[in-house]
């Protein structure tokens, strides 16, 4: 496993002070690590969230990389071994990533930055196709999501809004 020490982001640090608490649960491995494009969910851990702040909690589905996994010492495979046996034992292996609150509340507060803005111009800022009934899709779930996020934060939306991750 990693001995690599995690410095708290200013909105984890404000995650802690105020007590705003994470559960996950993995829900589902990488199918296929080489997924790309499209399918990128294939290639990714899929975990069940929740959020908990004041007694209100959000539960929401959140999607990790396999990039952000790690591995624990396998004995007799020296860790500069880059064999593809190596490999899979040390895939087979790997450890699930555990997301930080700030890591799902910024990525929540990010989605929620629809709730302040036409399709239009969300469309614009993003890149997407205002013709597109998956762009309008998306954008509607942004908005629900939006909508989740001020009901779990209430008035202190905007100071978690404003803190750097």
């Amino acid at each position: 496993m990693s001995n690599k020490t995690k410095t708290l982001s200013e909105l984890d640090a404000l995650c802690q002070a105020k007590g705003l608490t994470i559960e996950s649960m993995l829900v589902r491995k990488p199918i296929d690590r080489n997924a790309r494009g499209t399918d990128w969910k294939r290639s990714a851990y899929e975990l069940s969230v929740t959020l908990t702040y004041q007694g209100r909690t959000l539960q929401t589905e959140y999607w990790m990389g396999h990039g952000n996994e790690t591995y624990p010492f396998i004995p007799g495979i020296p860790a500069s071994d880059t064999s593809s046996f190596a490999k899979g034992q040390r895939q087979a292996r790997a450890i699930a990533p555990r997301p930080s609150a700030g890591d799902v509340l910024s990525s929540l507060i990010m989605d929620s930055q629809a709730c302040n803005e036409t399709f239009e111009d969300w469309c614009s800022e993003l890149g997407e196709n205002s013709d597109s009934i998956t762009s309008q899709a998306l954008y509607h779930a942004c908005q629900r999501i939006g909508k989740k996020v001020h009901a779990l934060l209430g008035a202190d939306f905007a100071t978690f809004q404003n803190a750097e991750h």
